[in-house]
């Protein structure tokens, strides 16, 4: 075969490729190269439409490794994306850990704790909390530490010494209180509170801790009062006879004199009385000290509270300048105590109130159940009151105010109510009378088997 013509069927042959590879790359339309052969520069064509795809070739080409690159990237990103969810399920799975760990040692924790928030709404309360309080979290959650429970966290110590914690970085240990709980009574608290940071979502809160000293106070005041009453013991063990031997002597012979003096100047009679009561006196306190060191355990039965409050009222030497108010409920009081002790008790209270009003003023009386199931009677008079030094000195043995006073009255009211498993308090403000509460036990159950 001619050269020639092999080179121009090859040419044809490529051109025609071409074209229609332009056609379909470039979409430039067949028809347009259907010119007259005779006036086709094939070889210009053939040129041109080579160089046409040679460039789209090269385009094409760089778009597609764009597009690769493109596609290996995203995959990277996808990849990375992963990985990075995985940490955060990760990490998020170990806050969550950790916070149910805290959430635990907090759950498991005996003493009650509260954890509050900037603002002092609670996040959240122990189990020891809910129990102790008789609350549920739907109770406590999300309210505010002063609304809880009647507003009986509303102290104006309490609250100053919150609101520093956070701005100031402060905490405090040891912060006593003594206050009647709607729901478990009159109670006597120990408050510690501290500042957390939580470092993942940067809050800062209050960690409060509880802890009801009630009954460690109780036991430590019968505790001391038991030592002093051991040692007024020992003592009065040993000279009560060599006492009361020589007072009878004077009291006889007083009596003798009055009796031979009878016809005697007004002066001899008024010192004769004086003898008498001073012998009298000084009897009566060697019969209290006595009283005091050898009063035995009670002897327990069911009785009506407000009948043995009504005894010693009636029974007591209650001026007729003194007005008695009684509240007492309609239902009965039942209590299991020794009705002689407690008549005794109760009879020293008054007496004390009255001698506190000078023999003129008014004494309420009042009675209730508590809903902590205690039998409460409180004492109040309208007398000049007590200093806030010695409220907790007046149960004292040989401690008085008065200055005729022996100082025996209310701590045998202590020992009493004491042995039977109850509390005393004093309550007073100067120069508004004094207040004397006690609560014992009620009855219940229990009580039949013992």
């Amino acid at each position: 075969m001619n050269n020639k013509i092999a080179g121009v069927c090859i040419g044809g042959t490529v051109l025609s490729a071409l074209l229609v590879a332009a056609d379909e790359l470039l979409d430039i339309p067949f028809h347009v190269f259907n010119a007259p052969p005779t006036t086709v520069n094939w070889t210009e064509i053939f040129i041109e439409v080579s160089s046409i795809f040679v460039v789209g070739a090269f385009t094409t080409f760089g778009i597609l490794k764009l597009d690769l690159r493109r596609k290996r990237a995203e995959e990277k990103l996808s990849k990375h994306g992963e990985h990075l969810e995985e940490l955060v399920d990760q990490h998020t799975r170990e806050l969550e850990e950790a916070r149910g760990y805290a959430d635990d040692i907090i759950a498991t924790v005996r003493e009650p704790l509260v954890v509050l928030d900037a603002d002092l709404q609670v996040i959240s309360v122990n189990r020891s909390f809910l129990q102790m309080f008789q609350v549920t979290p739907e109770e406590t959650e999300g309210q505010h530490i002063y609304d809880l429970g009647n507003q009986q966290w509303d102290i104006p110590a309490l609250r100053e010494l919150l609101e520093q914690i956070l701005p100031k970085n402060t905490k405090f240990d040891d912060f006593r209180i003594e206050h009647d709980f709607e729901t478990i009574g009159r109670r006597t608290m120990l408050l510690n509170a501290r500042r957390i940071y939580r470092k993942v979502n940067n809050t800062e809160m209050i960690l409060l801790a509880i802890e009801d000293i009630t009954e460690r106070k109780r036991l430590e005041e019968q505790l001391l009062t038991s030592e002093r009453l051991a040692t007024i013991g020992q003592f009065s063990g040993n000279i009560s006879h060599e006492l009361r031997n020589p007072l009878a002597v004077i009291g006889s012979s007083v009596y003798y004199m009055e009796k031979k003096l009878q016809d005697a100047d007004g002066k001899v009679l008024e010192h004769l009385g004086r003898i008498k009561a001073s012998v009298d006196k000084s009897t009566a306190i060697i019969e209290s000290v006595l009283n005091l060191t050898r009063m035995q355990a009670p002897r327990l039965e069911k009785l009506d509270f407000r009948t043995i409050i009504s005894d010693a009222i009636a029974t007591s030497m209650v001026p007729s300048a003194v007005e008695v108010v009684q509240d007492f409920p309609e239902e009965e009081l039942l209590v299991n105590i020794d009705g002689e002790q407690v008549r005794m008790a109760l009879k020293n209270i008054i007496k004390n109130a009255v001698e506190a009003m000078n023999g003129k003023g008014t004494l309420t009386i009042m009675a209730r159940a508590t809903a902590d199931k205690q039998a409460e009677a409180s004492f109040a008079d309208t007398g000049s009151g007590i200093a806030a030094e010695n409220l907790d000195k007046v149960f004292q043995p040989l401690f008085s105010t008065r200055a005729k006073g022996i100082g025996f009255g209310l701590s045998i009211v202590r020992m009493i109510i004491d042995k039977h498993g109850g509390t005393i308090e004093a309550k007073s403000e100067p120069g508004k009378g004094a207040d004397i509460i006690i609560w014992l036990p009620l009855y219940t159950d229990k009580d039949k088997e013992v």
